[in-house]
């Protein structure tokens, strides 16, 4: 509960400061230019890692294409995966989220003012012309990159493998003939966890060799969900082994 009342207290203010243009860029994205509405949530999720408490250790940014936008695919461990990728990258980056997300207090409104799109599971027909919105955006805007999590829900295994990955979610890059990047993350799941009391939270994010279009042009789908997914498992097994030693540092 402490953990609780500590980031209530030191985002409370923050949040307040910042309600009125976190509201305008959700119910009207179209008063400013993308560039211009992700720079402010970028600058102000920056700020709120002080308050989660968070140390990155990123690696493999140079696998990161900087001549096109590209689809980001990382595995999901915690709520606040969202939020460590948009503090860490400068350039604009937008999510398909499921339609719950919407409804979250000022997450849901950020992602909003970013360009998300929401997917509604239950509704198959919903769910194929989200997926297709966020191929179109692809396609149209090459400055914005989209990030699908491919297990579809956080991961509940207690050793935090990775769980199956949805094939579908991939369609967007074949579609719009963009740049697949795996992303492994590890250590979000433990900054919101009642039990987890530390100086700091290491989280660790490593960005994968992409997948060309070139590359996957010929490859089905569900064949690419199955590769990506062995490399982003064998990653964060990788991870598993350091965090022991990251954590050490901050008991």
């Amino acid at each position: 509960m402490r953990k609780y009342i500590r980031l209530v207290s030191g985002l409370g203010p923050r949040v307040l400061k910042r309600i009125g243009w976190i509201n305008k860029y959700a119910h009207h994205p179209e008063c400013a230019d993308i560039v211009v509405r992700y720079a402010k949530v970028h600058d102000f999720l920056s700020l709120t890692m002080n308050n989660f408490r968070i140390r990155f250790y990123v690696g493999g940014a140079e696998n990161i294409p900087g001549d096109t936008n590209v689809l980001f695919v990382p595995n999901h461990q915690s709520l606040l995966d969202p939020v460590s990728l948009i503090a860490y990258f400068e350039r604009p980056i937008s999510f398909l989220s499921k339609v719950e997300v919407a409804k979250f207090p000022v997450v849901g409104k950020i992602v909003q003012g970013i360009d998300g799109v929401f997917m509604d599971r239950d509704n198959m027909r919903q769910e194929i012309k989200a997926i297709g919105k966020v191929g179109d955006r692809l396609e149209a805007d090459p400055r914005l990159s989209y990030v699908i999590f491919l297990e579809g829900t956080r991961t509940k295994d207690k050793d935090k493998e990775v769980g199956d990955f949805k094939a579908g979610a991939l369609k967007p890059a074949y579609n719009a003939s963009k740049p697949i990047v795996p992303v492994a993350m590890y250590g979000t799941f433990r900054i919101l966890d009642q039990k987890e009391h530390r100086k700091m939270y290491p989280v660790q994010i490593k960005f994968l060799k992409p997948h060309d279009p070139a590359e996957f042009a010929e490859i089905p789908t569900t064949k690419m969900a199955e590769i990506i997914q062995s490399e982003i498992a064998t990653e964060v097994r990788k991870m598993r082994v350091r965090d022991r030693l990251l954590t050490d540092k901050f008991d």
